[in-house]
């Protein structure tokens, strides 16, 4: 039988996974062709697969047989060495936290810290885990050491003492925290990778700070309201959650697809995906932000306001290989964007090329001319990047920003105009489609294919702006339906009013 997460996997289980993944495997190669993204994809995925069987008692016995009789074989050497590792790893996570220590460091942290609860306190010290465990394993697994470590573990609670200390007062600890200190004193010192994960608890509570923060504001964006308002409304279903179904059994919880959490998508996944995955993902705040991204009704409508969306999308030139990353030593070559009410109506557009100076032209041209077909001599009479700026400002002012990969259109609109707002709310279908989709790739033009949007003209901007907006109308629709299509989920009540969270306010972090 298999362990609860974070422990080891079972043979059976882990086999049965494996089988089924090198079915898809050949099923993508059939249908697709064998060097299709598809296909890649699905290998990925299937070599998942096998890391995980190898890591289960029949997998490392069969890798220890097929050594015997291969004992040069280098790469049966590494796998059965990882998977072992893998093994002891797990084995040494599981026991931290029915030893209760995980608890009780999650109980003290969330005092020292405050702005996290005990909750996510935990799930912040699983992800602080799973990064030590990946870098350890990243490198050679021969350097892992699974010794207890004694003397980092004295320091540890040494700090945590000194700490509380400083915060109540010698001798006025609060009772549950000097609690949770004598059961930490009381217990043996952790391995050396656990005590690793420990020891970087300050970095990886303050970043989990900032990407739940960041987690909001998206979330806030895809409502139509303030970050205030949607962490006030994070806070009040994370509460929902904790009083009305925590504990209920799990065919009656409203939990978001397990796929979404831990990311079966390749990258995928709220706790996977690398751009969120120190966020809080304890079953309450997975609940919360998975609502507010998925259901649209979450909130009431008349707490939203009505900003029009525009969906942009830039051409850019520059050096080869950085036209596309440094905006510094790039130009914009062209912009389009398509101006949308919230209900998905044209309200407006705006497509134009600009010239950049011609000594930039005479070095650079105008790029990847392979990708966006734009000539030097598609450019000759348009106006340059001062003269179209205005336009550009006017245009974004006041809207919620929509692109495909928005971290790329925020990061050359904030080098080249200096009025752009890092404040204006932003809209990502690229991390729409990644966090709720399988797909073979989340390029605009899959995404659009795969939701029914036409994608003709590909790398021309207003081209790009438009099909970005379309399918940004169809994914909403689309995740919404995931929403609903859970009988535990489509019970869960909206929450119409809710009282201001004091945590969100007083930090003035939204």
């Amino acid at each position: 039988m298999c362990e609860e997460f974070p422990g080891p996997r079972c043979s059976y289980d882990a086999n049965k996974k494996l089988v089924a993944r090198h079915r898809r495997v050949l099923d993508a190669q059939k249908k697709y062709g064998t060097d299709s993204p598809q296909a890649q994809l699905a290998a990925a995925k299937y070599q998942n697969a096998v890391n995980e069987y190898d890591a289960t008692p029949k997998g490392i016995q069969s890798l220890a047989e097929e050594l015997a009789a291969n004992p040069e074989n280098e790469e049966l050497t590494r796998r059965l060495k990882v998977a072992e590792a893998t093994r002891t790893l797990q084995t040494n996570a599981l026991k931290e936290i029915r030893n209760g220590r995980v608890e009780n460091i999650a109980v003290i942290t969330s005092a020292l810290k405050s702005f996290q609860d005990k909750e996510e306190a935990v799930s912040i010290i699983e992800s602080s885990r799973e990064s030590a465990e990946k870098y350890k394993l990243r490198g050679n697994p021969d350097n892992i050491k699974f010794s207890a470590d004694e003397k980092g573990y004295v320091k540890f609670l040494d700090n945590l003492e000194t700490s509380l200390n400083n915060k109540y007062g010698e001798g006025n600890i609060p009772p549950e925290y000097a609690e949770a200190l004598t059961n930490l004193k009381e217990s043996d010192a952790p391995d050396f990778v656990n005590m690793q994960a420990y020891t970087n608890l300050p970095t990886a509570f303050d970043r989990s700070r900032k990407q739940l923060i960041s987690e909001i504001k998206n979330a806030a964006a895809l409502q139509g309201v303030s970050p205030k308002i949607a962490a006030e409304y994070y806070e009040a279903y994370r509460k929902q959650y904790k009083d009305e179904f925590a504990d209920l059994p799990s065919s009656e919880r409203p939990d978001p697809p397990e796929h979404w959490i831990r990311g079966e998508f390749g990258q995928s996944g709220y706790a996977k995906d690398p751009n969120s995955n120190f966020a809080p993902h304890d079953a309450a705040s997975a609940y919360a932000i998975y609502r507010l991204r998925a259901d649209d009704a979450a909130i009431p409508d008349y707490m939203k306001h009505s900003r029009t969306i525009a969906s942009i999308d830039l051409e850019t030139a520059g050096p080869s290989g950085r036209e596309g990353f440094e905006p510094e030593y790039g130009r914009i070559i062209e912009v389009g964007v398509k101006l949308y009410s919230p209900n998905g109506k044209e309200v407006g557009r705006m497509s134009q090329l600009i010239k950049p100076e011609q000594s930039f032209l005479d070095q650079y041209g105008t790029g990847a001319e392979h990708i966006h077909q734009i000539s030097v001599k598609d450019l000759t009479d348009q106006p340059d990047w001062k003269s179209v700026s205005p336009q550009v400002s006017n245009t974004l002012r006041g809207k919620v920003m929509l692109a495909q990969n928005a971290p790329f259109e925020r990061k050359w609109l904030s080098y080249h105009l200096t009025d752009f707002s890092k404040e204006m709310p932003i809209i990502d279908t690229l991390d729409m489609s990644r966090k709720h989709f399988d797909l073979p790739n989340h390029q605009l033009k899959t995404i659009c294919e795969n939701n029914g949007v036409a994608y003709t003209n590909g790398h021309r901007a207003f081209h790009d702006a438009e099909v970005t907006g379309a399918a940004y109308f169809k994914l909403k629709k689309n995740i919404s339906k995931m929403w609903f299509n859970n009988s535990a989920r489509k019970k869960a009540p909206v929450l119409q009013t809710i009282p201001s969270n004091s945590r969100w306010v007083a930090k003035k972090t939204v």
